[in-house]
């Protein structure tokens, strides 16, 4: 049987997107959930009301954890919510090992949260390692992009956009539309990774270690173009 506590609610943001970022008052929710876990979220008022929720970002120090909540469930909650009712962990979780070379971590709309907080978890486990993110997206991303501060030669000439939430982390990042946003890879995932992986394997010591996260086409797609560079991959579809 799920479980579930109540949390005090800090505030309730809508993305550009209409998705909604929650900030709760339990920043050890982030310790207690692993990347690619997601959890049920109910108005304490009204418990056949139900979201979705996944870590986007957390601060120890301050003591909140930004839950990110997809705008098909996000529309289940009252925006101006006080206290909400949580449940624990549910749902697949990457492995983490200490070990890492050349993480890339890849998603699509779907897996975008699970993988910010992947690449934040990764950097905190150890700081030597650098997490480079991709994410596409078909329409508009969460967030406003803005142009990475980080260099990356083996990139199509152009392609700047990235994620401030992982900029300010200092983790790289890079954005692919299908919609013709500005500085981003205009294209899916998938013709980026045909495109664009035989460079990255000339000019890196090491091959990547690739974690998906995504709907199950996505990481289908995915999966196939690792498999023909024969690349160590973990996978979380989301469903």
């Amino acid at each position: 049987m799920t479980e579930f506590k109540s949390v005090p609610v800090l505030s309730m943001q809508q993305a550009p997107n209409q998705d909604v970022i929650c900030r709760l008052n339990e920043a050890r929710l982030s310790v207690n959930l692993m990347p690619g876990q997601y959890v049920v979220l109910r108005n304490s008022n009204a418990v056949e009301a139900e979201a979705r929720a996944y870590v986007l970002s957390t601060d120890i120090d301050q003591q909140f954890v930004d839950l990110f909540i997809p705008q098909k469930h996000a529309q289940n909650l009252p925006p101006s919510l006080k206290t909400l009712s949580i449940s624990q962990a549910l749902g697949s979780a990457f492995s983490l090992t200490t070990e890492l070379q050349r993480p890339l971590l890849l998603a699509d709309e779907a897996g975008l949260p699970a993988i910010i907080f992947l690449a934040q978890k990764m950097r905190l486990m150890n700081d030597s390692v650098q997490p480079l993110v991709i994410l596409s997206s078909k329409h508009a991303f969460p967030f406003t992009a803005k142009p990475s501060q980080f260099v990356m030669p083996t990139f199509p000439a152009g392609v700047i956009a990235s994620c401030p939430l992982l900029e300010d982390k200092k983790i790289p990042s890079r954005l692919l539309s299908e919609d013709f946003l500005p500085g981003c890879y205009e294209g899916s995932l998938v013709d980026f990774l045909h495109e664009w992986l035989s460079a990255y394997l000339e000019a890196s010591e090491y091959p990547p270690e690739l974690f998906l996260c995504g709907n199950n086409e996505f990481v289908e797609k995915v999966n196939a173009v690792s498999s023909q560079h024969r690349l160590q991959t973990q996978f979380v579809e989301v469903i």
